[in-house]
């Protein structure tokens, strides 16, 4: 066995608490910075400061020259502990270590337990429970100080319970707690004692995690964070951890108390921090605020999906609703308050409906007050049982009854999912039973032997088969949701069990067009959030829209809820320290070439399609917070001097949309298939018959049509950047968009070889990886790299539709 490293001083550990406090409590980027400065001068062979240091400049995007220090501490280091850390360090990136960097810390220096560490989170990574054990024990054994002994602890408890052995786990916490001192380790390990045991079905350990979370409630030093957690669980009441949390003298922990609250804590909310929190639209209805809050919730969407927009937009149910609000409002007189409660469960604002109808409202009679009420609550539990019996999908325990002799069957097929979403229906009262029989009859658009939908409606289009006229409704499942403001897209593809998503429904619209100079046509639904999540969702995915019947749907709830992502660098950028890290993130060059070519060849893919690695400045491996440079870049560009500008909703709509024109545009190609077999055939096949190579494949050409075609493509790039470096996510985005990428950066690369003129002046620095550099790259420059790449690869009317021609590698 190894010896271990030496102890890091005192006066190292004390340097670290200093910078952790300001990083976790204040927080405080310079104070933290100055005092991971002085940790790591005492105690250079020490990788806790070291690793928050990184995680630091990861954040205010200086990820590559982070990664370029350590790798020239690797080659300079003097001694093996100073090469060992520097190979661990080098290891942490996402995309970086795949076992290599990991195998030289401990090999360079094997009494440094963060080596070993590191592996064990490699074999975690892999769903290899026993090795990443034995390995994370190694580490725990070689630990110096109590901040190692309480991580590795952590991480052994962590992959304890991941393997079920729930009771090695506590008992790991319970050892790390008799030797860990520092208060802010060891409230980290009481929390996983305390969530471990809450969920262990042992009645003594969850009614001890009970107390000790009550106890951990009545503590005045409690994080936001931990505050959060707490106020989530699900085994302590939230009005209870809520009425300790806003006796906090932080009123961060008083406005996330108040939050989780909702609408029970609407009056003191108002009271105490009105200008946190706006009245809800369930509280405005609950007030008498009808027309306020519908005003309010149109007016957040995108111009288009204003009443009278230009898109055209259907929002008849908002309009009538509106209209009911308006007279309610001017003559509150018996039937109009029954109005509102109707139209407020024709939309599927069940919870506004029973608010508006618990405050009594002038005009409303009791007996339809009550109905509102048990109606709203039917519908909203029937939706919950909806998500559930989608979830014992995936675990192959749906059922339902069989009506002919009404024995329970197992979900295997999309009949069968229509048939136990009708039974679901039926028990809520949205359906009578002929009904609910009927919908296993919902009109399908079929895709050949390979996939089939369920018609999501609402209306017929003008391309729909003969016997629907266009614009009647559609009957069968989409006439059963449309009745609750909801649209579904229910399918099912060769080899693959039936998937359901049900939406809220804001508008819909038929559109006709043409990107590239291919035609498309379709009906979009516009949605605000899911009530019923599609598989991937349910695999914890974010889908922003899909392209799955004939036309696309788009989740603008979920894109605003994306916005997010960019906002978040206005508040960074008000600190000044912090503005000027991020400032030399933009102006750094990257990551050198020497470093990528310096590394072992990556193992052979394993895509039925061979793929060639591309020369070294072309890498896709290491991107580093790239998508967040090129975010940066362009709110700076909008901004004014120091202020950054912003993206907007219409925009990020406007880039999902063209996507999924941009799938609407293949079906023009391909369909019918009888038709068009020898183009689909060639198309599989340079996908080497593969599924998900073809999936990927499709999202690759969507996504290039966005670049192709949005106003701003670095919004599309933006995308392209994070999905190529997601790992795991299960959706064919991520491998398509960084094949994309390799692509574009191939372009970008024989352009500036060529000195070719559309890069109107700018010009790569071949010294570093390119990727590192598009955040430099103007966007009609990145628009005609787009342009090119879609005529090469058969996107454009200019090739033949069946042609899906490959860039030559070699070029």
């Amino acid at each position: 066995m190894p010896q271990p490293l030496p102890t890091p001083s005192e006066a190292a550990q004390a340097a670290f608490e200093e910078a952790r406090h300001a990083v976790w409590r204040a927080p405080d980027g310079a104070t933290a910075w100055r005092a991971l400065e002085r940790a790591q001068s005492l105690a250079p062979t020490w990788a806790v400061p070291a690793r928050l240091a990184d995680d630091l400049r990861g954040g205010w995007l200086q990820g590559p020259a982070a990664l370029r220090e350590r790798w020239q501490q690797w080659q300079n280091a003097g001694t093996a502990a100073e090469k060992g850390l520097a190979a661990y360090l080098m290891g942490r990136p996402l995309g970086i270590d795949e076992g290599r960097w990991f195998d030289r810390a401990t090999q360079t220096s094997p009494g440094d337990p963060w080596g070993w560490h590191g592996l064990a989170f490699e074999a975690r990574r892999e769903q290899r429970s026993e090795r990443a054990q034995r390995l994370q024990k190694r580490a725990l054994r070689l630990a110096r100080e109590p901040v190692e002994f309480g991580l590795f602890s952590a991480a052994l408890a962590r992959l304890q319970a991941g393997a079920n052995d729930i009771p090695g786990a506590l008992g790991t916490l319970e050892h790390a707690l008799q030797t860990v001192t520092a208060e802010s380790d060891r409230l980290d390990l009481e929390w996983q004692w305390i969530q471990l045991a809450a969920r262990s079905g042992q009645a003594e350990w969850e009614s001890r995690a009970r107390t000790l979370a009550r106890e951990l409630c009545r503590r005045s030093d409690l994080p936001l964070r931990l505050w959060a957690e707490l106020l989530e669980t699900s085994w302590l009441p939230t009005q209870e951890v809520a009425a300790y949390a806003l006796q906090q003298a932080d009123p961060d922990v008083r406005r996330l108390a108040l939050g989780f609250l909702g609408a029970e804590a609407a009056t003191l909310r108002s009271s105490l921090e009105p200008e946190w929190y706006p009245v809800t639209r369930i509280e405005r209805f609950g007030q008498g605020q009808c027309v306020e809050a519908v005003e309010e919730w149109l007016a957040q969407w995108p111009a288009f999906l204003q009443p009278h927009g230009e898109h055209g937009v259907d929002l008849t149910p908002w309009t009538e609703l509106l209209e009911a609000c308006r007279r309610w409002q001017a003559d509150p007189k018996a039937g109009a308050a029954a109005e509102v409660a109707q139209q407020l469960l024709a939309v599927g604002w069940f919870a506004e409906a029973q608010a508006f109808v618990r405050s009594w409202p002038k005009g409303l009679e009791g007996e339809d007050a009550l109905w509102v009420e048990a109606r709203a609550g039917l519908l909203r539990t029937s939706l919950m049982r909806l998500n559930r019996m989608l979830a014992e999908l995936d675990r192959g325990e749906a059922r339902y009854s069989d009506p002919k002799n009404g024995r329970e069957r197992v979900v295997r097929d999309l009949e069968g999912l229509l048939r136990a979403t009708g039974q679901v229906l039926l028990e809520a009262g949205l359906l009578q039973p002929t009904e609910a029989d009927a919908l296993v009859a919902s009109p399908r658009l079929r895709f050949g032997q390979f996939a089939q939908v369920v018609h999501p409606g609402p209306i017929a289009a003008p391309w729909d088969a003969p016997e629907f006229e266009p614009g009647t409704p559609i009957p069968g499942l989409a006439d059963a949701l449309g009745r609750i403001g909801r649209v579904g897209i229910f399918g099912a593809a060769l080899g693959v069990p039936p998937d359901a998503t049900i939406l809220r429904l804001i508008g819909h619209e038929t559109i006709e067009g043409e990107h590239l100079g291919i035609p498309f046509h379709g009906t979009v639904l516009w949605c605000d959030g899911s009530d019923v999540g599609a598989r991937a969702m349910r695999l914890g995915g974010s889908v922003a829209g899909a392209a799955l019947h004939e036309g696309y749907y788009v989740d603008v709830g979920e894109l605003r809820d994306n916005l997010v992502l960019w906002d978040r660098w206005a508040q960074n950028w008000q600190d000044p320290f912090v503005r000027e890290q991020l400032q030399r993130g933009l102006e750094d060059p990257g990551l050198p070439v020497a470093f990528v070519a310096s590394l072992p060849p990556a193992p052979e893919s394993t895509s039925p399609v061979f793929r060639p690695q591309p020369e070294p400045w072309l890498s896709t491996d290491w991107l580093l917070g790239q998508a967040d440079r090129v975010r940066l870049s362009l709110l700076l560009e909008r901004g004014e001097g120091d202020s950054l500008g912003r993206v907007t909703l219409d925009e990020v709509a406007r880039v999902t949309a063209i996507h999924e024109e941009g799938h609407l545009m293949e079906r023009t190609r391909f369909l019918p298939l009888g038709k068009n077999w020898p183009a689909v055939l060639a198309f599989a096949a340079a996908e080497g018959f593969s599924p998900m190579g073809i999936q990927e494949r499709l999202e690759y050409r969507a996504q290039l049509v966005a670049l192709c075609v949005v106003p701003e493509p670095r919004l599309v790039l933006v995308d392209i950047l994070d999905q190529a470096q997601t790992r795991g996510s299960g959706l064919p985005h991520a491998a398509g968009y960084k094949e994309l990428l390799g692509d574009l950066l191939r372009v970008l690369a024989d352009a500036a070889n060529a000195d070719a003129p559309w890069l109107q002046g700018w010009r790569p620095d071949r010294q570093y990886l390119l990727s590192h550099q598009l955040h430099r790259v103007p966007p009609e420059v990145l628009r005609a790299a787009g342009l090119q790449l879609a005529e090469a690869t058969g996107l454009s009317a200019k090739e033949s539709a069946g042609e899906v021609p490959a860039l030559d590698a070699g070029e």
